[in-house]
Formats: structure tokens, sequence, C-alpha cells
């Protein structure tokens, strides 16, 4: 779950997951040769994204995500270059490293041509003195999950996920703690079937206090996180 103050930052995020693209190498078809596995997610939502790539290097190939926005793929072990695309999305390109042993975590996220309609309408949601937490819930299949219930601890706001995953809680922003500090509170999120989320000292500063996404995970138990901003750590 990552913290997004602006679309801005989403973008910068995108970015930094293209670089650290999802590659999971399993054992290895023959001497040289890896299976790539590579998932494409919305930006914005998390959504799965059907997108074409395109692979230049040791081998060339063009091949397409499922609906759940990934890949497997088996390639020559060596160095690739990489085109994405998919309708309604800002194309790009980025490089992977096929090995025959190791895994390197991330993602390709995409930025769409036009922000989701939740996005659009934000200004109308935003109030001074109050801060407006929202975001999205999806399922390992970037699918959103519907009738989250999210809440924050300390100042009482509690919602539910709509049919397209998405939330939004409007509370008093809390009084700064310190010099430069702002108020945190804790996010909780629940739903029968999925482990629950709780992520501790979120930062509830601003009329927009930013998305936060919530990856669901079926099961049980509690998944837990700890928020606590670098410079409320150090004492500003």
């Amino acid at each position: 779950m990552h913290l997004l103050r602006n679309r801005e930052f989403r973008i910068a995020l995108r970015n930094w997951l293209a670089v650290s693209l999802l590659l999971t190498v399993a054992t290895p078809l023959s001497a040289a040769t890896g299976v790539l596995q590579i998932t494409v997610r919305d930006v914005e939502t998390h959504y799965a994204v059907q997108a074409k790539i395109t692979f230049a290097g040791p081998e060339s190939l063009t091949a397409q995500t499922d609906d759940t926005g990934r890949l497997q793929v088996s390639l020559p072990e060596g160095e690739y270059r990489l085109e994405v695309s998919a309708a309604g999305y800002r194309g790009m390109k980025t490089r992977a490293s096929v090995q025959t042993t190791g895994t390197l975590p991330g993602g390709i996220m995409l930025d769409p041509l036009v922000p989701p309609e939740e996005e659009q309408s934000l200004e109308s949601e935003l109030r001074s003195g109050f801060t407006f937490i929202h975001g999205y819930a999806t399922n390992d299949s970037g699918r959103p999950v519907e009738g989250v219930r999210v809440r924050l601890q300390h100042a009482g706001g509690e919602t539910t996920t709509n049919g397209r995953g998405y939330y939004g809680i409007s509370v008093p922003t809390p009084p700064e703690t310190g010099r430069d500090a702002p108020g945190t509170d804790t996010l909780i999120a629940q739903k029968q079937g999925y482990k629950t989320i709780i992520h501790r000292n979120i930062i509830v500063w601003g009329e927009d206090g930013g998305g936060w996404y919530l990856d669901m995970e079926k099961g049980k138990g509690v998944t837990k996180f700890e928020d606590t901003h670098k410079t409320i750590r150090d004492g500003g």
C-alpha cells in the first residue's frame, strides 16, 4: 500500500517501479533460458491492465498480459528492452534482465490518459480544517474489492469501499504533535474472508491526505504496517 499525495508523485512512483520491473525467474528451462513473470497495473487505481509488451534483446517477442495484468514468457538469458502499451494509457519503455536464478521485486505501473472519475471530482471533497483520506482496495488479481470496511481509529471516520473498490473518509485535521510534525492516525481495513490490514501512524495532514491503496489478501489474520514518517521518527 502506498501513500500517494498527488498525481505528480504517482507518476514518479510509476517510473520508479518501472525501473524495478517485476522479474520472477523460475527453474531454468535450459542452460540459458529463464521464465519471466510481469505484472502491469494502473498507477492511479492499482487495477490490472491488459497491455502489449514488446521485447527486444537476445530474442524478439511481442506478447499480451491477461485480464489480471500478468504475463509469463520464457526467454533466453540476457538484457532486454521493453515497450509497454495499452489502450487508454501512456506508453512507456523500460529494461529487464532475464536470468536463470534470482528474483527482483517490483512491477510496471502505467499512467492513464484520463484520471479515474474519483480523481476528477476530488476537489469537491476537500474542506478547510478537514483531511480527506482516500484510495482503492484491490485483490491479487488487480480487481476492485467491494465492501471493505475502512476506518480511522482515533478520528472515528468510517466508510466502506464501493463497487470500484474506492473509499473516501473526511476527518478533522489533527493538530501537529510538534514543530513540523503533523498528526497521525491508525487506518484499519477489514472484510470477511480477507486478512485485516492495519497501518499505524499514517500522516493526517492538509486537505488532501493522499491515496492509501489496500492490497487485500485472502485468508485470516492481520497484516500490520508501521508508517511513522521519517521526520517524526527523527524528531523533525
